[in-house]
């Protein structure tokens, strides 16, 4: 008869806790990675899946917690100073770790770097462990160690590539609400996944349809500037979508166009010197400047080698600037000052949008039009789908334009999951998003009245 004594229950407490959390690991990464499989997926009150990936990835804290309590209770059997160092920084890491999901999941260094201490201790203690419990070679503590390393770096090491494919859609009414405003009808905004490459996405791509692989450098810049540059673009389609939508609506006066923005100077040329990145052109040679239109129109009066006189307004203050022209390379007739310019606009938003911030999915400028769209159906009587069911992407520009936008293969395939009327596009991007879905209603618009014109035309009957 074996007896088993608090030093064994103990051990086995700590193997199975470890392994278990080994076992839970790769499944969690998995669920994370394939979550847009199960994205069709409705909760009561028209609540989508994304609305509830932050208590999903809340439960992923079981893990680290796990494992920081089989270390604890494993403390019973007083093990020797080394292995109490090493089971405090398990208990320490894994603590840290879970805690931070649960209260600020979005530190993703802090997260990465915690759950990778947790678990590399973890794989060491399982491994001592068990050359303690059988004073031989621990085979099994390697061979578990082995396997968990090979599932992590099969799921997560990073390749030179990127990988699109389909995502999630959100309901624009969660996503965003204005002051005064009532959601009236089902509006559908689509986010895709871009990420960095695993080993694993090249075996996803041959289950699943809508994969697409680019090279990393061909973005131009690191992968952490992309994302700041996304996040940026992101906020300012918030801020040009709110204008547009109430000015549609009646409020606010939308977009104000305040001048000519100077984003760079060309060197060598004649404003090499004169002007400077941020100037904002008001005036060319005494008339108002506040598109790059009125700029363009004034500057084909100017011949090649006439000298101009241009108002600015630099740091708050104006300043009066005089400089030459130089034929233009494309068109020697054309007078040019050798800038890089954009419109100068500021956005009038004169009632409170608030915005639901979703984690993972941080998304980038393309919803612009769909949230366009929901706020001025939020702030419409009877709103403006007109029984539709509506879903769609595209960037909003500041006159009311629909820009384009990339990964319309993944955008379509996931819309046609989700059960919508109408897929709106931006024009010209039909065909591309045609291959993601062949039989999802496409309309491709220019504009957002293109896209109200629509729906007013062609009424729908979803309840």
């Amino acid at each position: 008869m074996r007896l088993e004594g608090p030093a064994h229950v103990n051990g086995n407490w700590l193997s199975t806790g470890y392994r278990t959390g080994l076992v839970l690991l790769p499944i969690v990464i998995i669920i994370g990675e394939l979550l847009w499989v199960i994205d069709p997926l409705r909760l009561p009150g028209d609540v989508f899946l994304i609305d509830y990936v932050h208590v999903l990835i809340s439960l992923t804290s079981l893990i680290p917690l796990l494992w920081a309590a089989s270390a604890l209770i494993s403390w019973r059997t007083r093990p020797g100073p080394g292995t109490a160092i090493l089971r405090g920084i398990v208990i320490a890491s894994s603590l840290t770790t879970g805690i931070t999901i649960l209260v600020a999941p979005r530190q993703y260094w802090a997260l990465g770097i915690g759950l990778g201490v947790a678990w590399i201790s973890v794989l060491v203690d399982l491994v001592l462990a068990d050359r303690h419990s059988r004073r031989s070679f621990p085979t099994r503590g390697v061979l578990w160690a082995a396997g968990s390393i090979i599932c992590v770096v099969f799921l997560l090491c990073p390749t030179p590539y990127l990988v699109t494919y389909p995502g999630m859609t959100m309901n624009m009414n969660r996503y965003a609400h204005v002051a005064g405003g009532e959601p009236h009808g089902r509006i559908s905004g689509v986010l895709i996944f871009e990420r960095p490459a695993f080993p694993v996405d090249w075996l996803y791509a041959r289950l699943f349809p809508n994969y697409e692989f680019s090279r990393t450098e061909d973005l131009g810049m690191s992968l952490g500037e992309y994302n700041q540059v996304v996040r940026v673009m992101k906020q300012d389609a918030n801020s040009v979508a709110a204008a547009i939508g109430l000015e549609r609506a009646g409020i606010g006066q939308g977009a104000i166009h305040l001048g000519v923005f100077v984003n760079a100077v060309l060197k060598d040329s004649p404003a090499q010197g004169v002007l400077e990145p941020g100037d904002i052109i008001v005036q060319l040679n005494g008339h108002p400047v506040s598109r790059i239109e009125d700029l363009q129109q004034l500057m084909l009066a100017v011949s090649p080698g006439d000298a101009v006189s241009l108002e600015v307004r630099r740091e708050g203050r104006k300043a009066r600037l005089q400089l030459d022209t130089v034929p233009s390379e494309s068109d020697p007739s054309r007078a040019v000052i050798g800038i890089q310019i954009s419109d100068y606009v500021e956005f009038d938003v004169p009632r409170e949008v608030k915005f639901t911030e979703y984690l993972l999915h941080e998304g980038g400028p393309s919803h612009g039009a769909m949230l366009a769209l929901t706020i001025i159906d939020q702030l419409t009587p009877g709103g403006v789908t007109y029984g539709n069911r509506v879903a769609g992407t595209g960037t909003i520009r500041a006159d009311g334009s629909i820009g384009p936008i990339g990964g319309i293969r993944q955008k379509a395939f996931t819309v046609a999951r989700s059960g919508a009327d109408v897929f709106f596009v931006p024009s010209g991007q039909k065909e591309e998003a045609r291959r993601g879905a062949e039989e999802l209603n496409i309309v491709p618009v220019r504009t957002i009245d293109d896209i109200l014109d629509w729906l007013r035309d062609h009424p729908g009957s979803a309840k």
